[in-house]
């Protein structure tokens, strides 16, 4: 499982981005601001996506992550839905209202970086399902 990591800069709050998920490992890198979470719910989560808000532990840096369920296809529709959550909880952190066209350009830097984790898991498949190819072809 790859954690991808993204900093929006302006905002104290990081974004991680995860395809597959792995809650052994989530729960080792992640907890929530009291108690470790317990990421083994998710085992049989019928979603395509969650978004959870944590901390992590290493670093004490708090976020988001959103994790995508990868037997989805994972629509424009789930990446704005979670795009939005995310938005929300910066927000929500941060005490600012939400506003037209600050919170309109965060969600869209939040869908990017959904999007460019989705196509990087949708391209690693393609390229596992070519070496798959050519080894049934070799033998």
């Amino acid at each position: 499982m790859k954690i991808h990591e993204f900093n929006p800069i302006i905002y104290p709050y990081k974004l991680w981005v995860t395809f597959p998920i792995n809650p052994t490992e989530l729960n080792g890198k992640f907890k929530d601001n009291k108690y470790d979470l317990d990421f083994t719910y998710l085992k049989n989560y019928e979603y395509e996506a969650i978004t959870q808000q944590v901390i992590e532990k290493q670093t004490e840096n708090i976020g988001a992550i959103v994790l995508f369920y990868p037997k989805y296809n994972h629509s424009c529709k789930t990446i704005s839905h979670e795009a939005f959550h995310v938005a929300e909880k910066i927000y929500n952190m941060i005490g600012a209202d939400i506003t037209d066209e600050p919170f309109a350009y965060l969600i869209g830097w939040v869908v990017e970086c959904l999007e460019k984790v989705k196509i990087e898991y949708e391209n690693s498949l393609l390229i596992d399902e070519k070496a798959s190819l050519i080894v049934s072809i070799q033998n």
